[in-house]
């Protein structure tokens, strides 16, 4: 029970975020939504190795999770690999927001008179 109220409810959380930012027009915005994304999948792994390090024998259950059969691990495994991808997503969002600044940032040049 306390890994399905712990690290599963994050990653559910974490799911919906991600799904949220894939509809965001703003990248700003869409920033924002991945990086509470981040902060949720992070939270999920550290939570979940924790309880996986503590109970053994949790490593060894099968949870029931929205009607989908898991395992602590497999939970964790999805955690990581999209802390990754997200990760990903947030440096490549980043250096979009900074070409974006730069070109706003930018004085337009005077015409020249012909």
């Amino acid at each position: 029970l306390e890994f399905i109220e712990g690290p599963a409810k994050l990653q559910l959380e974490a799911s919906a975020l991600l799904a949220k930012s894939r509809g965001e027009r703003d990248v700003r915005k869409r920033r924002d939504t991945l990086a509470d994304a981040r902060e949720s999948l992070q939270s999920c792994a550290k939570k979940g190795r924790t309880i996986v390090s503590s109970s053994p024998e949790m490593k060894r259950r099968v949870l029931l999770v929205q009607g989908q059969k898991r395992t602590p691990d497999s939970i964790l495994a999805s955690c990581d690999a999209s802390l990754r991808l997200t990760d990903k997503s947030i440096a490549s969002l980043d250096k979009q927001i900074a070409v974006a600044d730069a070109r706003a940032s930018r004085k337009p040049k005077a015409k020249r008179r012909r």
